[in-house]
């Protein structure tokens, strides 16, 4: 079997540490895997062109949570260049008009210097009780 670049986009407050045990596994599957950051733009379409000037030619491509809202996103720039696409936990749907509250309040609040408190407030949504 050929192998096949891959791309794994983790979610929001995730790195690469996410995805060690599945690049690891997948190391003769995969080849050349790329787990970027995605934290140093303020939206997915910078984020998206960020990772595709670094992304190989032709890929797979994974994104987890916050990482497919950036994988619709590289869909929509470059079609052409993903072969294969996983979408792990994430939405097509645009934000209800609660969640966008939500969010917005989380970057407010975060902007004041107190991301301690976002997150306070993002952890149980994003991990079970029981861990």
């Amino acid at each position: 079997m050929v192998s096949q670049p891959l791309v794994l986009l983790p979610g929001l407050l995730n790195d690469a540490r996410l995805f060690a045990q599945q690049v690891a596994a997948l190391r003769d599957l995969a080849g050349e895997t790329l787990v970027p950051e995605l934290w140093h733009d303020d939206d997915a379409a910078a984020l998206a062109r960020r990772v595709l000037a670094a992304a190989p030619q032709r890929f797979a491509l994974a994104g987890f949570s916050m990482g497919g809202y950036v994988a619709f996103e590289m869909l929509r720039q470059a079609p052409q260049r993903i072969t294969r696409l996983a979408l792990i936990d994430t939405s097509a749907r645009a934000d209800s008009a609660e969640q966008r509250k939500r969010r917005e309040a989380l970057i407010a609040q975060s902007q004041i210097g107190q991301f301690k408190g976002v997150t306070a407030r993002l952890l149980p949504l994003l991990v079970h009780k029981d861990r």
